[in-house]
């Protein structure tokens, strides 16, 4: 799955997608050997969100929840760095507004 290294963000998402499509038609005895492929998808996800690429990241986060509906073991340890990639894409918090007092 080189694409999930190219240069264009377009070919990451497609394969994302492409990712989420042979988790679903290989054994599941091969579908934990391309566990380590999911850091990558989240890479995917976090680059476009980061770059206001909304269309692209929401391909590629449905692709990442249509692997873990096949196997949800592939995602159980990776749940932490998933959880510190949508803390990196929350937008800081607006400082709270001061009343004036008059």
């Amino acid at each position: 799955m080189a694409g999930l290294g190219d240069e264009q963000t377009e070919v990451q998402v497609a394969a994302t997608k492409a990712f989420a499509a042979f988790t679903r038609v290989i054994d599941k005895g091969m579908r934990e050997l391309f566990a380590q492929m999911v850091p990558a998808v989240l890479e995917v996800i976090v680059k476009c969100l980061v770059a206001d690429q909304v269309d692209g990241g929401q391909m590629a986060l449905e692709s990442l929840i249509d692997v873990a509906e096949i196997t949800p073991k592939m995602l159980r340890p990776v749940v932490g760095p998933i959880l510190d990639s949508m803390v990196e894409v929350q937008p800081p918090s607006p400082p709270p507004k001061k009343k004036c007092a008059y």
